[in-house]
């Protein structure tokens, strides 16, 4: 299963963009996939220059190491832009 290396994340929003079924959402300020919607097509990791988004199995290392991390205004707005953004996209796909 597809996992975000959350260290590597910089919440850029080119994965959530991307994402052909919505299964990519912003948790602490940074990249998540919810892997039940997540139809494996590669198209998240191919855009991310970070490589923050791995193929395989999420190591029980790396969620080990993960830490919480806190949310700055920068983060908040950056979400919320990019949510409110692709909702409208879906309502009124005549907006650009």
């Amino acid at each position: 299963m597809p996992w975000v290396n959350q260290e590597k994340c910089i919440a850029c929003g080119v994965c959530f963009k991307i994402c052909p079924v919505d299964a990519i959402y912003w948790w602490n300020a940074r990249a998540k996939i919810d892997n039940n919607n997540c139809k494996k097509c590669g198209k998240c990791m191919e855009t991310c220059k970070q490589e923050a988004i791995r193929p395989d199995s999420e190591p029980q290392v790396e969620k080990k190491k993960r830490k919480l991390n806190t949310i700055g205004l920068s983060g908040i707005f950056n979400s919320t832009f990019l949510i409110l953004r692709k909702f409208i996209k879906k309502k009124l796909p005549n907006v650009k």
